[in-house]
């Protein structure tokens, strides 16, 4: 459990840059504000995910 939790924590951090490129990519405010809110929503659920599995590894 804990390696599939490790591996979509690793997918979050990929889907943040992935959406941070984007953001810089694109020409109209909207769409940039819409990668921005994702890239945040993928680097929050990242960083959740990394607190929740320090924990475990703890316990």
């Amino acid at each position: 459990m804990i390696e599939e939790l490790n591996k979509l924590q690793n997918n979050f951090s990929q889907l943040h840059v992935i959406f941070q490129i984007e953001a810089l990519s694109l020409e109209e405010l909207a769409d940039r504000q819409y990668a921005n809110g994702l890239k945040d929503g993928f680097r929050y659920a990242a960083i959740l995910l990394e607190a929740t599995l320090k924990k475990v590894r703890e316990a």
